[in-house]
């Protein structure tokens, strides 16, 4: 992404908190309950028995490891129930095996979102050499998901356009929920407009027929998947869908079986505060190279924050770090800068810096940037389309977010995640239970350290389900299998070679 140079203004800070929430599925939860899942019949398995198998036209596109990789395109409806609205093309492409290693079958793999390019992620872990490590013997294939890069993509000009006028809601006060809704309600009115049919066929439940007629048209007797973040919600979707064709599915980080936007923005604010404290305890104890007294610096950054009116910002940057694997460290480095230098942020702003945390957000420009684009949209239509409980009322919101600041002040607003589908134009198709049956075991794996999908998540998961085993990985950031480890690798390697489970309880260190 680009440096996130201007991204601290309120429109961006509003952004940047929701979609953060968007991606940090929480834990399951009672609510009002939409009726579901497949409200539309859409999940009647037995339609697509005797459909016609096309044939996949391959041409190349690219390397990776000097190897050929070939894509293509597979035509599939928008709504199996209603022919009428058309099809969207679903993009792949394949990275074929370590010649050298016998083929073993081909492994799906999608990197969550949701609105990312599985094509692109294949390519750059295929180039990594993660594939390679983690499962020899297997064409890996990417997949764009329907609306998203090249399965269609289209662009939500009108909102976007309005959004950067002086009287859009997006100019509201960062805190104000009322604000931050009707800005999102208008975002989400100009997709659909240039959307049109498409934006209410993007849900999972889409997907995963998707999937399946992928599986049929790359004639592979099963389904074997990696999947992360969420990425997980599909695999398990799958196995619930399809018993007889899985195979081999790793859930990595997995989100919570079902989607309840107000206990997800609950997790993400105790694994927030679970981490700072994380942090603070690894900086005294030495484990950090940080300065004497670090949680006073912490306070002292703050208080200047607050002074030149920058607080929100600084604590944005804060909480993006403690997502990253390498935050730590950069966050301690951060504390011996205001401990060698504690007028730093105050001089910047006398100087007439109109963002004086500029040093700040570069440090964390890779992820800090939230803009209204296609991606974003996808990430709060899918997630509108899936939830299986009534989006919360402003004041409820409200309310949420008092809770929060009663506690951290600091992180309060990632209360504003729970509203992503209030207004959102979104019609709904509600993901069911995955619970599977008749499958091979799934693998899943859970961080300790992971803020956007914190191990409750990961047991929630596996509680649904009940044919899996979950290991608990002890490493940084959101997604083990993208920090390898001997263990980590080891263990997903067996798994999808030989179908062998780790020991139950296994822990993978950092």
């Amino acid at each position: 992404m680009a440096a996130a140079r201007d991204a601290r203004s309120p429109r961006m800070n509003l952004l940047h908190t929701a979609l953060f929430g968007a991606l940090t599925l929480g834990l399951v939860a009672c609510g009002q309950e939409v009726e579901g899942p497949g409200v539309d019949g859409s999940n009647d398995v037995d339609a697509l028995e005797g459909e016609p198998i096309p044939t996949l036209q391959w041409r190349p596109c690219g390397t990776a490891r000097g190897r050929s990789v070939e894509c293509t395109e597979l035509e599939v409806p928008l709504n199996d129930a209603e022919p009428d609205l058309g099809t969207v093309p679903i993009a792949i492409n394949r990275v074929p095996a370590d010649p050298n290693v016998p083929r073993l079958g081909a492994l799906f793999a999608n990197p969550g979102g949701p609105g990312v390019s599985g094509k692109e992620f294949v390519l750059s872990v295929a180039e990594a050499g993660f594939f390679d490590a983690y499962a020899p013997g297997f064409d890996i294939i990417g997949f764009d998901p329907r609306g998203v890069a090249d399965s269609g993509s289209v662009d939500c000009a009108p909102s976007a356009v309005a959004l950067e006028s002086d009287e859009s809601p997006m100019t509201a006060d960062a805190a104000s929920p009322r604000g931050f809704v009707d800005a999102l309600a208008l975002f989400g009115a100009g997709c659909a407009e240039s959307w049109g049919p498409l934006f209410d066929n993007v849900g999972s439940n889409r997907v995963v027929r998707d999937l399946e007629r992928l599986r049929r048209a790359l004639d592979e007797p099963v389904f074997n998947y990696l999947g992360i973040s969420y990425g997980t919600r599909l695999g398990a979707l799958y196995a619930h869908e399809f018993p007889d064709t899985t195979g081999a599915i790793v859930l990595d980080a997995p989100v919570p079986p079902l989607v309840d936007l107000v206990e997800q923005a609950r997790g993400g604010f105790e694994q927030t505060l679970t981490l700072l404290e994380a942090f603070f305890v690894d900086c005294e104890t030495a484990v950090l190279s940080c300065p004497p007294g670090p949680r006073q610096v912490f306070d002292d950054l703050m208080a200047d924050a607050r002074e030149i009116g920058r607080l929100r910002a600084v604590a944005d940057v804060w909480f993006t770090y403690l997502a990253r694997p390498d935050g730590q460290q950069q966050l301690a480095a951060l504390l011996a800068e205001q401990a060698q230098n504690p007028d730093w942020l105050l001089m910047a702003a006398a100087a007439g810096n109109d963002n004086p945390v500029d040093a700040m957000v570069a440090m964390a420009e890779a992820e800090d940037e939230a803009v209204l684009d296609n991606a974003t949209a996808i990430t709060f239509t899918v997630n509108c389309i899936d939830a299986n409980t009534e989006p919360p009322t402003i004041e409820e919101i409200e309310a949420l977010r008092a809770e929060f600041g009663g506690r951290d002040e600091l992180f309060a607003n990632q209360a504003l995640a729970a509203g992503i589908c209030t207004g959102w134009p979104a019609v709904p198709d509600p993901v069911p239970l995955p619970t599977v049956t008749g499958t091979p075991p799934l693998l899943l794996i859970g961080g300790t350290r992971d803020l956007r999908t914190p191990l409750v998540e990961a047991e929630a998961m596996r509680d649904a389900i009940g044919n899996a085993r979950l290991v608990v990985s002890e490493h940084y950031g959101h997604g083990g299998t993208l920090s390898p480890s001997d263990c980590r690798v080891q263990t997903v390697r067996n798994y999808l070679q030989r179908l062998e489970l780790p020991a139950e309880g296994l822990r993978c260190p950092p």
